[in-house]
């Protein structure tokens, strides 16, 4: 069942106090158009009705989709104690199929578990999902991509903005990383939509050779053998 919790927060630019029902559930399986909206990256846009300034709001929620088995923990963007998060949520995903009804324990085995860092994080699993490609070996070759230009991985991370029809290539964006700020609150759930600085393109013949090598690139990276946070920016954490 698709949840919903009634949040309050105030215009990033001109400071309205404003409220939204954010969706903190996110059962897919009956909200198609939602998982259409985050692909489209429109989902939870809120405009403020003094202003009209498009403020995106963000919550820590769970994605559920059971016709492609996959469940998602959806964490505010800046990644911070992601260990801690994974065992919250692997906690929480063992209470409610392992150590539930047969049914639910037959229908954990199937999923594919993530945690991700925020919708946009989110938004490239579901392109890389749909294009029948494994995260695990994208991250990789992120990563890849990252040390041979000489990029400082604590500063920067590629996000997948699109994959491109018919070629299959694969366009990203290269993007500051966020950081918290001491004086911000860890809850705070507006995000600004900064542009990449940077855009690259990988070829199909490129990331098919790094499929084809999975079983070798996996064993040179434990990081992205891992069931929950399979992310290129884990190797620097």
């Amino acid at each position: 069942m698709s949840t919903y919790e009634n949040h309050v927060f105030y215009c990033l630019q001109c400071g309205s106090k404003m409220n939204h029902n954010l969706l903190v559930g996110m059962h897919i399986t009956r909200l198609p158009k939602v998982r259409e909206a985050i692909l489209q990256e429109k989902f939870q846009h809120v405009e403020c009705r003094n202003c009209q300034f498009v403020n995106r709001v963000e919550k820590p929620s769970i994605y559920t989709d059971f016709e492609r088995n996959h469940y998602v923990a959806v964490e505010l963007p800046v990644v911070c104690d992601w260990r801690k998060k994974v065992n919250l949520h692997r906690e929480a995903f063992d209470q409610s199929f392992f150590w539930g009804a047969p049914v639910a324990q037959e229908m954990g085995r199937s999923m594919i578990t993530r945690v991700v860092f925020g919708l946009r994080a989110l938004r490239e699993k579901l392109l890389i999902w749909d294009a029948g490609l494994d995260d695990r070996i994208i991250e990789i070759g992120k990563r890849k991509i990252l040390t041979a230009s000489g990029l400082d991985t604590k500063q920067v991370s590629l996000r997948l903005l699109s994959i491109r029809q018919p070629s299959k290539e694969l366009f990203f964006g290269l993007f500051e990383r966020p950081k918290l700020n001491v004086s911000d609150s860890v809850v705070q759930s507006q995000i600004k939509i900064f542009e990449p600085i940077d855009t690259l393109t990988v070829f199909q013949k490129t990331h098919t050779d790094w499929h084809l090598q999975a079983p070798k690139l996996l064993q040179q990276n434990p990081w992205a053998r891992q069931a929950w946070f399979v992310d290129s920016l884990v190797a620097e954490m």
